[in-house]
């Protein structure tokens, strides 16, 4: 038999997984709390030392765009989401100042288009740092480890 919470080997009558504390069986587990070995801390003591805010992260992503990202520990998807940020002001504002000076005003106009769709980009990071922080806590609640 297999737990289904780490894939980690479990004898045949055991009520609980020894490495991520998950039931087995489908009993309740509230018994006896559950305990993750590696760092030998209950469920609710790593989740007080290790959980996430999710108030830092919206506040990180507002100063740097996909920093919220990367504090929850996605690394790849905060940089790719600072880079998209940084790469899409700056195919923002070099038509602006482009047109702004061969046409005589109309990069405004780009700008503004092009400045609307960065903003909701800037709003969908902030939600989706927000999100990761949640499912962060939820699994470290849940198993007293980091999802990731």
């Amino acid at each position: 038999m297999y737990c289904s919470g780490c894939g980690e080997s479990l004898d045949d009558g055991a009520s609980f997984c020894h490495v991520c504390g998950r039931t087995a069986h489908g009993r309740s587990g509230t018994e006896t709390p559950r305990t993750d070995t590696r760092t030998n801390l209950s469920n609710e003591s790593a989740y007080l030392a290790f959980h996430k805010s999710e108030g830092i992260a919206i506040i990180l992503g507002l100063l740097i765009i996909g920093a919220g990202q990367m504090y929850v520990g996605k690394l790849s998807r905060g940089i790719g989401i600072f880079l998209f940020g940084i790469f899409g002001w700056i195919f923002a504002l070099v038509p602006f100042f482009l047109l702004d000076l061969a046409v005589g005003g109309s990069g405004i106009v780009f700008l503004l288009m092009f400045g609307a769709f960065l903003l909701m980009f800037v709003i969908w990071s902030l939600y989706d740092a927000h999100e990761l922080v949640k499912k962060y806590n939820t699994e470290l609640l849940l198993t007293g480890r980091p999802p990731w």
